[in-house]
């Protein structure tokens, strides 16, 4: 990305779309990262970046899920499908309530990781889940979104990403502390963009962090 930059998002229409490559689909181990920052810690369903499954629900994704009945205690969540229409397994910091939650105010780092049996989640490098599962990721020809899950799941974020990134292994803890150290200044933020932006081109999955 560009440096000092980050991206933001209206929480009503804007998202990037990448279009599907090969080095998307995860299937046994993967992880995730990005750093963000919400505007409107009251909205329901932020996703900060998510592909979906064939079948039209979530593939993988990280979000912040305010919860369908109490709106007033959001999780950070880190999820995936093996390509059921909805289900599968969410990992998540846990219900607190929106005055005291700490992850919703100012910058964050979010990763999520999984190693063909358990599921971790971590937020500021902090390990704050873990959970034992087998599952393997479906295949999905559907395309990455940024702001959003999946093109008919409109779950748009409303604030600031940057620096997302994607492993097709498991990162250690050590490597995500790393990766969340770096801490972004205050980046310069990039206008608002109207229409989703297509890069046409293919996201690597770089074997070690860099």
């Amino acid at each position: 990305g560009n440096p000092n930059s980050a991206y933001t998002f209206n929480g009503i229409s804007d998202f990037i779309e990448v279009m599907d490559d090969n080095s998307l689909d995860f299937t046994n181990s993967y992880s995730l990262s990005a750093w963000y920052r919400t505007t409107n810690e009251f909205r329901f369903d932020q996703t900060i970046l998510g592909k979906g499954n064939n079948m039209g629900g979530t593939g993988y994704q990280m979000a912040i899920n305010t919860g369908i009945i109490n709106y007033t205690n959001p999780q950070i969540q880190f999820a995936f499908n093996n390509g059921l229409p909805w289900g599968g397994e969410i990992i998540n910091d846990g219900a607190m309530t929106s005055i005291n939650n700490q992850f919703m105010s100012g910058w964050h780092h979010i990763a999520g990781t999984y190693d063909g049996n358990v599921a971790t989640l971590y937020i500021d490098g902090v390990l704050i889940d873990t959970v034992q599962v087998q599952f393997t990721l479906s295949v999905s020809e559907q395309p990455l979104l940024f702001g959003n899950e999946t093109p008919s799941l409109y779950r748009y974020f409303e604030g600031d990403l940057d620096d997302i990134g994607f492993w097709n292994r498991a990162l250690t803890r050590g490597e995500i502390q790393k990766i969340s150290s770096l801490i972004p200044s205050t980046p310069t933020v990039v206008n608002d963009h109207s229409d989703p932006l297509d890069f046409g081109g293919k996201i690597e999955c770089y074997p070690n962090p860099t």
